[in-house]
């Protein structure tokens, strides 16, 4: 939960997609999967969006990729992991 005193652009970022998020995805996005995450997206991954995972060692930064990523190739996606 973010505090309403945290001004990181993270937080700034996380607000607005909070307040323009209809609950709708955009048609040129997919699931993730993850109800958590495409929230953090703004309603799923758009075509051409890089996202950038991190965190601790062993967090599962790696099965979380994959995750998605098979989700994508399920919905017949093109993803490219680096």
């Amino acid at each position: 939960m973010l505090r309403p005193t945290d001004i990181s652009p993270l937080a700034r970022l996380v607000r607005r997609v909070d307040a323009a998020s209809d609950g709708e995805t955009a048609e040129d996005s997919f699931a993730t999967g993850f109800p958590s995450v495409d929230k953090w997206l703004g309603g799923g991954v758009r075509r051409g969006d890089l996202v950038v995972i991190g965190g601790e060692v062993g967090s599962g930064k790696s099965s979380l990729a994959l995750a998605m990523a098979l989700t994508g190739f399920k919905a017949s996606l093109l993803i490219r992991l680096h």
